[in-house]
């Protein structure tokens, strides 16, 4: 019980052990980034084997330990008690090795895929045998329970004290010990050694602390430390990182510093990494330039200073769009004329053969169509695009008198009196609320063939979307707003939690490259910090709620998106249930956004009158969105407001993928076909119309248009119906698969086989 273990003498541990923890911890929480390092050094091993212990895997848990670190340093005004900290901190690397799982892919090297690394490595089969060994090692670690295996991968780490570890993991030291004694009982005496050796071998070195600083500094804008640090160690300019800490989680893998820099218009911080060194035009691994990220971000300042230090206006990113493509994707005129004045050319072609004015074109953005022809652009090759056809309003063709003065009388449908008495005063006017003919359907399209098939929205009604990691429930719901906009004359009110940076938080919104600037013009963050007292919280919700109802009163509907963490504030959602307003010229919808699974139908949120169920099955599969077909509902497909025939292709679709599914037959379309020797061919005929309608069911976003090069597609209720009944009723059976996944209406189908 009494284990012993030498701590090893590294730079890591040459922090300054006589401060005490609440000294540091109590300076950094005034800003002193060096003092935040101090105490880096002291808990980065610490922080690794608490990860490795979670990811069984090295380069993941060096990454959730850094991004650990980052977001404790931001959150650190919460740590009220300094002394606190270790199981404090330990949270953030529970919460971080868990993201690092969920976004991970594992990687298998095959010794055949060894013998073609580059000469200049070490020898390939003594990488083999290192990389055969570290799985061994976390095939072993993986066997213990989970809390024997923390415990034994910090004790082998560093040698901490048992005392340490309790600390840490905020247990007993009798607790600790019997773990240490159980977990050596569970590891052979040779695996021991090799489990002790390993992780010594593979921990963080000393130029940890200094990375999490710099970090740090780009995030907080802090030009003096990072100036200091580039100083000492220029190589920091060039480094990668994750950065998805705290609200930060729209920003890509392999993020450079400048790369962030430029999309936050951190112009200071752009100068100072050009100083030491950094390629104005180095693409990062999203195949970004610093230019084509300060376009999609609709940075105007930093793209001119940019140009200005002589910016290759000609870089090409993903599907070889150059900054021009991506300024008209994004409907953004500035851009495009700076760009222009920049002789940017006007000619170029992308991947996919589409120059400037195409994409104007596809768009539907005849003003730029316009303008680029009037700088020199030949037609698009294209036809321009019809803007979508929008919510038309409710009639108000007729008024009539409405008051105190229509009190006690009897009058007709032209408010003239039937009762023998004078006439009525009209000096209070009211237009009707709409036609006997101008029907009101109860349903909110949004544009998007899975929602409204499985999920239809309820017009003025309550809706959520679950939480669900590496699914794409971000862009889904970047999508729905952007259609809500363009479609029903929308207006967004987004009410939830700012994080540390709520310019951060909300870039993915700017970034949101084709549709950017429409969202971004026709949105409203209202903001509350986690940390507010109730009362704020409450005041957040009225304000946002208010200016909801004032866009609402302007004849604008409304969608009011609010965070769940806010939304489950005590009172918060009895208050917006309250207070529904439909009219027949608007509607103010409420969006629940980021529910847990097992909220939805549970006390908290079964009161939603659709839910959009995410999976992760078909996130999988690339069948975008990743909607479950089964567990998403809405309320319109179980009562009468809705067209029978909607409800009956419902059912449906539902049956038939629920028998492919049951069938277990995803598997034989691995290679494009079905193996006819394993299913008679009426199971073969029912895959083939399932995956068909698997494949319908997906769409372009126009969110995506800069990766896929394909225009986002917006499709009509009575299309997504119309289509799916052409598939169920076998009207496409000779129709290749290819020709149905990331299509709009099933037209586009048609005219893909012609």
């Amino acid at each position: 019980m009494g284990l012993k273990c030498r701590r090893p003498s590294t730079a890591s541990m040459e922090t300054p052990k006589t401060e005490k923890l609440d000294t540091l911890v109590r300076a950094a929480q005034l800003g002193k980034s060096e003092a935040f390092g101090h105490i880096v050094s002291r808990y980065q091993s610490m922080a690794y084997a608490s990860a490795y212990a979670q990811t069984g895997d090295f380069h993941l848990a060096q990454d959730a330990a850094q991004e650990a670190f980052i977001e404790a340093f931001l959150c650190l005004d919460t740590l009220r008690e300094p002394a606190a900290f270790p199981a404090w901190f330990r949270r953030f690397v529970v919460k971080h090795s868990d993201r690092q799982l969920r976004k991970s892919r594992p990687l298998v090297m095959d010794p055949a895929e060894i013998q073609t690394l580059p000469s200049d490595l070490p020898n390939p089969e003594v990488l083999f045998i290192q990389q055969q060994t570290r799985h061994e090692v976390r095939d072993a670690v993986n066997a213990l329970p989970s809390s024997q295996r923390e415990a034994i991968a910090l004790f082998y780490l560093e040698g901490y004290s048992q005392k340490e570890i309790a600390k840490f993991l905020g247990v007993s030291v009798g607790t600790i010990g019997k773990r240490l004694y159980d977990a050596r009982k569970g590891l052979k005496k040779r695996m021991e050694n090799m489990v002790k050796e390993t992780l010594q071998q593979n921990q963080p070195d000393e130029s940890f602390a200094t990375r999490v600083r710099f970090f740090i500094a780009l995030k907080q804008r802090d030009i003096e430390t990072a100036s200091t640090l580039l100083d000492a160690n220029a190589s920091l300019a060039q480094a990668e990182a994750d950065w998805w800490t705290g609200a930060d989680q729209n920003v890509n893998p392999g993020t450079t510093p400048m790369t962030w820099a430029t999309s936050v218009g951190d112009e200071a911080m752009v100068d100072l990494l050009l100083k030491h060194g950094v390629d104005i035009n180095t693409a990062d691994k999203g195949g970004n330039t610093p230019l084509l990220n300060a376009v999609m971000q609709g940075q105007h300042q930093m793209a001119q200073m940019l140009l200005d230090r002589k910016a290759n206006v000609e870089a090409r990113g993903w599907c070889k769009h150059t900054p021009l493509h991506r300024a008209v994707m994004r409907g953004d005129e500035v851009l495009v004329e700076l760009l222009l004045n920049a002789n940017a050319e006007i000619e170029a072609v992308d991947a996919k053969g589409y120059t400037a004015i195409d994409w104007a074109a596809l768009k539907g953005r005849q003003n730029l169509v316009n303008l680029l022809v009037k700088r020199g652009a030949k037609k698009p090759s294209v036809p321009v695009r019809k803007p979508l056809e929008k919510t038309k309003p409710v009639s108000q063709s007729r008024s009539v008198i409405a008051g105190a003065s229509v009190l006690g009388r009897m009058i007709d449908a032209d408010c003239a009196p039937i009762d023998g008495e004078d006439p009525i005063s009209d000096s209070e006017q009211q237009l009707i609320c709409g036609g006997v003919k101008d029907v009101v359907l109860p349903i909110l399209e949004t544009g998007i063939k899975a929602v409204d098939l499985f999920a239809p929205f309820k017009r003025g009604g309550h809706v959520g979307v679950e939480k669900c990691i590496g699914v794409g429930v971000l862009m889904l719901g970047e999508q729905i707003a952007r259609n809500f906009i363009a479609q029903h004359n929308g207006r967004i009110v987004f009410v939830g939690f700012a994080g540390e940076d709520p310019a951060v938080k909300f870039k993915e919104w700017r970034e949101f490259v084709c549709d950017g600037k429409l969202l971004e013009e026709n949105t409203v963050f209202v903001l509350a910090r986690e940390k507010d007292a109730a009362s704020r919280h409450h005041h957040i919700v009225e304000t946002g709620l208010t200016i909801a109802e004032g866009f609402h009163n302007q004849g604008h509907n409304v969608l009011l998106i609010v965070e769940s963490g806010l939304a489950q504030k005590k009172g918060i959602i009895p208050f917006l249930r309250s207070r529904a307003l439909v009219t027949p010229e608007a509607a103010i919808t409420t969006f629940y956004w980021g529910c847990q699974p097992s909220d939805l139908n549970g006390d908290t949120f079964g009161f939603l009158d659709a839910v959009i169920a995410m999976s992760g099955h078909r996130a999988k599969e690339a069948l975008y969105p990743a909607i479950e077909p089964q567990r998403s509902r809405s309320i319109l497909l179980s009562d009468n407001r809705l067209e029978m025939a909607h409800k009956e292709t419902v059912a449906q679709v539902r049956q038939t993928l629920v028998q492919y599914d049951n069938q277990n037959l995803q598997a034989a379309f691995k290679e494009g076909r079905l193996v006819e020797s394993l299913i008679d061919k009426n199971i073969r005929d029912l895959a083939l119309r399932a995956r068909r309608l698997a494949l319908f069911l997906t769409q372009p976003y126009h969110g995506t248009e800069s990766w896929i090069g394909k225009p986002g597609e917006t499709v009509a209720l009575r299309d997504t119906l119309e289509g799916c009944r052409q598939i169920l009723d076998g009207c496409h059976d000779d129709v290749p698969l290819g020709s149905f996944g990331f299509i709009g209406s099933i037209d586009q189908v048609q005219r893909i086989s012609d």
